[in-house]
């Protein structure tokens, strides 16, 4: 007796809310005034939101699966900085949706 396919779905999201990347008392990178000659400056990342969703079908010994993450496509920065005295942004990981096809031995 063989058992009927099913479905699985599950959704997410992730907020991640404003912060700085170095310590208070770093100058802040947007101060007004000459430029700081200082190494490190302080920089506020904004807030941003992603949503993540994935659906499957498993019959018998095999699973189709399709993920997504990132849904919205959000262009949020993870970190910026200026360690090598040039402002630089890590960016988020953009969209991705991923197709799999798996067999259990």
């Amino acid at each position: 007796h063989r058992a009927p396919p099913f479905a699985v779905a599950g959704k997410g999201g992730t907020y991640s809310a404003a912060q700085s990347n170095e310590p208070a008392n770093f100058p802040d990178a947007t101060a007004p005034g000459p430029p700081q000659l200082l190494p490190l400056l302080k920089y506020k990342i904004p807030s941003y939101t992603t949503y993540d969703a994935a659906f499957g079908v498993t019959k018998s010994d095999w699973t189709v699966q399709l993920t997504g993450s990132n849904l919205a496509n959000s262009d949020a920065a993870t970190n910026i900085t200026n360690s090598q005295l040039i402002k630089a942004t890590v960016p988020l990981r953009p969209r991705v949706v991923m197709a799999e096809l798996m067999h259990r031995f």
